[in-house]
């Protein structure tokens, strides 16, 4: 059944929004008007899968949903779940309490399919943008096994260790990063600006100057003359480094490199094998089968390294090889 979103007035003038279902536009302007609501405006929600023109695309992309919101509106009802209510009245119950945007149009969806007798994993299945492939699988299990609400309340729990390690990652970085881009900044400063001045003393006396002074001269007279060949000096090299990180030989040399750096490697390679088994752990715990943890897992984790690790892992396992 259609969903439409809707902005009305009740009956004290107060402005109220939502969401109702309905076979038709009319239909749903009369359901509201029985609940003594006057709309003001009223239009479906479309779903994700419908808008593939590259428009819609792109303003998809810009719109992405925080894994905060994600992450509470799986708590709220994985609560509502576990209270006893019936999966659709749980949705209708979080959906009232979110704000409209992207999220919202994602879970007035699946809650559609759900009233259609579409499965939960199913309908997440639609929005695999949103919903992560692993969280789909344990979601399928979970309504196999008949405890969904643990696993809902699992996934929860998962998203939000995720938030805290991404949270302690950026807050172990921030600080080097903002010495290196004011470092930068001041060594530019002094190149275009103090030096060339300085370097006019020097010039002044007429005298034979060291080769390193020599040389620091003419880089900053370089700079000085030819600062706006930086910025497309990055560009180019953005975009080159964008075109080779989109090839596989490319994605896979840029992964080696990142992990032989001093210092950043140690920390991308505990980044990613901390993902790995966290994910797997939490797949395994809630009843998804070895092999089919690993196949989820291995499009969880961003490093093509890993990625021919776990292949191969699969393919021993597979062949009656033991995990270990």
């Amino acid at each position: 059944m259609p969903v439409f979103e809707y902005t009305a007035l009740d009956h004290k003038g107060r402005e109220r929004k939502g969401i109702v279902n309905a076979e038709s536009s009319r239909l749903a302007l009369q359901q509201l008007r029985s609940q003594k609501l006057f709309p003001r405006n009223i239009a479906p929600v479309q779903s994700d899968a419908k808008t593939g023109t590259a428009r819609n695309r792109f303003r998809l992309s810009l719109s992405r949903v925080k894994q905060g919101d994600l992450v509470i509106g799986l708590r709220q009802l994985a609560t509502l779940l576990s209270a006893g209510l019936p999966l659709a009245e749980c949705l209708d119950s979080v959906l009232q309490q979110m704000r409209r945007g992207k999220l919202y149009r994602v879970f007035a969806q699946v809650r559609e399919r759900v009233n259609e007798g579409s499965s939960l994993a199913a309908a997440m299945e639609e929005h695999s943008h949103v919903f992560p492939v692993a969280f789909s699988a344990m979601v399928r299990a979970g309504e196999s096994s008949g405890t969904l609400e643990l696993v809902l309340d699992r996934l929860a729990e998962f998203g939000e260790q995720q938030q805290a390690l991404r949270r302690q990652v950026q807050s172990s970085l921030a600080y080097p990063i903002l010495i290196l881009v004011v470092s930068l900044a001041v060594i530019f400063f002094l190149m275009t600006y103090v030096v060339p001045k300085v370097s006019q003393i020097f010039l002044d006396f007429e005298q034979a100057l060291p080769l390193p002074t020599v040389i620091l001269m003419a880089v900053s007279n370089a700079l000085h003359a030819y600062w706006w060949v930086i910025p497309i000096l990055f560009a180019a090299l953005f975009f080159a480094f964008k075109k080779a990180y989109a090839t596989h030989k490319g994605k896979r040399h840029f992964d080696r490199l990142v992990l032989k750096l001093p210092f950043i490697g140690p920390i991308a390679h505990h980044i990613v094998l901390s993902r790995f088994c966290h994910t797997l752990g939490t797949l395994l715990k809630n009843d998804v089968s070895l092999l089919q943890s690993l196949r989820i897992v291995r499009n969880v984790v961003s490093n093509s390294l890993l990625h021919e690790a776990v292949d191969d892992l699969i393919k021993d396992v597979s062949e009656g090889s033991s995990m270990a």
